[in-house]
């Protein structure tokens, strides 16, 4: 595999949650659920690439951390738990946006979703005013 870089996860994140939206419109509902927890996993591996200084040698557990598929685990990781923690106070319904999403784990490639949980974890995503990416997208 070729060195990721923070602008190869920022497209993907936007290439994964384009390919949910076409999976939600043609009924593959497992599928959108998928990739849409994907688009927020590239999303938040963003922050982290951010955060990496040039010719920093990263601590183990740092390395480790990024390189798991647990979004509250990649949250800390990218040291947006407390911007986290202050945008659930102000903002009610992004944080009902976040306990939505939290949960995703990339077993879930295995799972029958439906298409409630289907379209519930891509809008907790996408929405406009609310949405996670779009505040990930604010620290990537």
């Amino acid at each position: 595999m070729k060195k990721l870089k923070r602008e190869d996860l920022q497209a993907l994140a936007k290439i994964r949650l384009s390919e949910a939206r076409l999976l939600l419109e043609g009924g593959s509902w497992p599928g959108a659920y998928h990739l849409t927890g994907l688009a927020i996993e590239c999303g938040l591996k963003a922050c982290i690439a951010r955060s990496t200084e040039e010719f920093e040698f990263p601590a183990l557990k740092h390395v480790q951390d990024s390189w798991n598929h647990d979004l509250s685990k990649l949250l800390n990781t990218a040291g947006l738990q407390e911007q986290l923690t202050k945008n659930n106070i102000k903002d009610k319904q992004f944080e009902a946006n976040w306990l939505t999403i939290k949960d995703w784990n990339i077993d879930s490639r295995y799972e029958m979703k439906t298409q409630r949980e289907a379209q519930d974890i891509y809008t907790a995503s996408t929405e406009k005013d609310h949405g996670v990416m779009a505040w990930i997208e604010e620290s990537w």
